[in-house]
């Protein structure tokens, strides 16, 4: 076989590989049955459960969002690990005019937030626990109340929320609110398929009798996977869902810097080897496949064979666009169709980046 061919050969099946990602698993969030509450429905003690060190402009920024949600039964506790005490005066003054604001010190000071969480699941009273960061606002006053709807309407233990990056005038921001987008519909997608692999710390609802402290605790030699491995050990296809409700959203600041994009990346790929198999076929086989694609149609353009690249191309981006419009509408993207094919090759320079990177020796932060 002549390199053409083999290249060819490679280009057309990692082409073929990746209309079937999107096409099977990536288009099913399109179908996705929205949130339909009927008089079965009636609210629960809920539990949002908030970690943080050294961010009391965060709190200060995006506490009172949480506060006035719009649910009877809602306790608020904020899990403080070791910061200033700055952070346990604000929410001093905050107790005296909110009753059910719930403070904790954690007991043990370790690297990373897994210990905050742990204890913060055991000190929650109420069976729902709703976890979410210092740095996230909800998209509107009924978060709680829809993400506990579609856990008790579903029969489901466990709900994979969205917490969108807001979009600033930097490219940064922008690959940050784009990358965050596609890993939505991946994790979204494929639990709607009932093979949970992640959700996000930002937004997941849980049953208390699902999650547990040796959970958060199974994996201490990595600082990161808090959200990740925890979900990977504990979701399945019966007992997890996915909330697409646009006011049910989280919205958070993106990095503001490439470094702390990079500092970001690093942690959160530091646990992906410790995922199931079929985890790591899965995504491993999407990221292969589209840095494949790429790889071989840049060879075949320096050999001169131009027109197979650019007809496959060209029929692959324009299938990924027209499921992508769907899926942009309904995650709330501000994504406009036409930076789909830069966005599209600059992830191919993302994962061939990073595949480099895990080599690397990484400093442990919380």
């Amino acid at each position: 076989m002549s390199y053409y061919h083999l290249l060819l050969t490679i280009y057309t099946a990692s082409c073929i590989v990746q209309l079937l990602y999107w096409s099977i698993l990536y288009r099913r969030l399109i179908q996705a049955q929205s949130l339909n509450v009927d008089n079965k429905y009636t609210p629960k003690p809920v539990t949002v459960l908030i970690c943080t060190k050294n961010r009391l402009n965060n709190l200060k920024a995006n506490l009172p969002s949480i506060l006035s949600q719009q649910y009877d039964q809602l306790f608020t506790l904020i899990v403080d690990d070791f910061s200033e005490l700055d952070t346990y005066n604000y929410i001093s003054r905050l107790q005296k005019k909110e009753r059910y604001l719930i403070y904790h010190k954690v007991t043990e000071n370790i690297t990373g937030k897994k210990q905050a969480l742990a204890e913060g699941i055991v000190k929650a009273e109420t069976q729902w626990i709703l976890v979410t960061d210092d740095d996230c606002r909800p998209q509107s006053d009924n978060w709680v109340t829809i993400m506990t709807q579609k856990a008790q309407v579903n029969c489901k233990s466990i709900v994979l929320g969205y917490s969108p990056s807001i979009t600033k005038d930097s490219w940064v921001s922008r690959w940050a609110h784009y990358e965050t987008w596609i890993t939505a519909v991946q994790y979204m997608s494929y639990a709607v398929a009932g093979i949970p692999y992640m959700g996000v710390g930002r937004n997941t609802l849980y049953h208390a009798d699902v999650i547990s402290p040796s959970h958060i605790l199974n994996h201490k030699d990595v600082s990161s996977g808090d959200d990740d491995l925890t979900i990977s050990q504990i979701a399945t296809a019966t007992n997890t869902t996915i909330c697409l409700e646009p006011d049910s959203y989280m919205w958070t600041d993106g990095p503001s810097s490439w470094k702390d994009y990079y500092r970001q990346k690093r942690r959160h790929l530091s646990t992906s080897h410790k995922y199931k198999l079929i985890h790591k076929l899965l995504l491993g086989g999407y990221s292969a496949s589209q840095m494949l694609f790429y790889i071989s149609a840049i060879l075949l353009c320096v050999y001169g064979h131009w027109t197979m690249v650019v007809i496959l191309y060209l029929l692959r981006i324009i299938f990924i666009m027209i499921i992508s419009k769907g899926i942009r509408g309904r995650l709330l993207s501000n994504l406009q169709l036409w930076t789909m094919p830069i966005y599209d090759f600059l992830q191919f320079i993302f994962y061939l980046f990073f595949s480099f990177t895990i080599f690397l020796p990484q400093r442990n932060k919380w």
